[in-house]
Order: C-alpha cells, then sequence, then structure tokens
C-alpha cells in the first residue's frame, strides 16, 4: 500500500476524484472514493521549452492547489499514476509515492500467521533438542527460534488489542 500526494489546481479537484474512484485507488473495505485534500499555495518558475498550464516561462508564479491524498495497492499503482496524469492539467504534475510501513491484518490473517509460525517453531525446537548442531548452525538456529517467539508475541499483543 502506498499513499498518493497529489497537488492539483483546485478548478480540477471533481475530474480528478472520479478518475481515481474509477481507477480503484482509495477503497477501504465497504467505502471507495476516500481521500482528503487540503489548500496549499503551488510555486514554480516554467523554464525555457516548458509548456505551462498557467504561468510564464522565467517567471515565479504562485497559485492555489488541492494537496490530495488517497491511498492505494501496490498492484494497481501504474494504472492509477497513468490515469491521475491522463487528466491532470499540469505539463509535470506532482504526484508523490509514499509506502506505507503500518500494515493492519484481519484476525483471521493473524491466527492463520500464528499457526505457521507455532509449526515452524516446534520443528526448530525438536533439530534442537535432538542432534548436535556445530557452533555456527547453533547459533542460527538459537536466533531464529528466538525471533519466531518475538513475532509469535506480537501476534499474541495484535490480537488482544
Amino acid at each position: 500500500m502506498v499513499k498518493l500526494e497529489i497537488f492539483i489546481p483546485t478548478t480540477h479537484l471533481e475530474p480528478l476524484r472520479e478518475a481515481l474512484q474509477s481507477a480503484g485507488a482509495g477503497a477501504f473495505g465497504n467505502y471507495d472514493s476516500t481521500l482528503s485534500y487540503s489548500p496549499v499555495k503551488g510555486c514554480w518558475r516554467p523554464l525555457a521549452g516548458a509548456n505551462p498550464y498557467d504561468g510564464e516561462i522565467g517567471k515565479l508564479c504562485e497559485e492555489d492547489e488541492y494537496k490530495v491524498e488517497v491511498n492505494c495497492p501496490n498492484e494497481i499503482l501504474q494504472k492509477v499514476v497513468d490515469t491521475i496524469k491522463a487528466v491532470h492539467p499540469y505539463e509535470e504534475p506532482v504526484i508523490n509515492v509514499i509506502p506505507i510501513m503500518a500494515t493492519t491484518y484481519t484476525k483471521s490473517e493473524l491466527e492463520e500467521a500464528r499457526t505457521a509460525l507455532t509449526s515452524t517453531l516446534h520443528k526448530c525446537e525438536k533439530v534442537q533438542e535432538g542432534k548436535k548442531l556445530g557452533k555456527s548452525q547453533q547459533t542460527l538456529l538459537d536466533r531464529r527460534i528466538r525471533a519466531l517467539r518475538i513475532s509469535l508475541a506480537l501476534i499474541e499483543r495484535e490480537m488482544d488489542s
């Protein structure tokens, strides 16, 4: 999942909103068209060779714009960016793509992960109890077991919250 930030003239919010919705951005569960927008002041200077939507070559320009923020699954990112460019009036639209690190999981996904990790932990523990391992293999196994236990504790904490 990524968050997109799009800077657009205030006059073009509705066409952008419709394009984002049709491309699948901003969909959450039983909702679509979820986005936020806020007024900002955009500044730019068109350089030689530019074909500006607004402003004059070589002159610093300012205009009221909206910063539109919308979440987008990675799987459709390129399609959404292409859709934005198709409705955006600027020659070089600013589209910031920001990875979203915090992810929420359903209870079912957490239970499935817990089951898989628990099974893997038990297999690692059996190996640990059974045969003699070389020092580096033992260290690696100990670290894996510790990591699995931490992962399981984090899943349990998430499921209890």
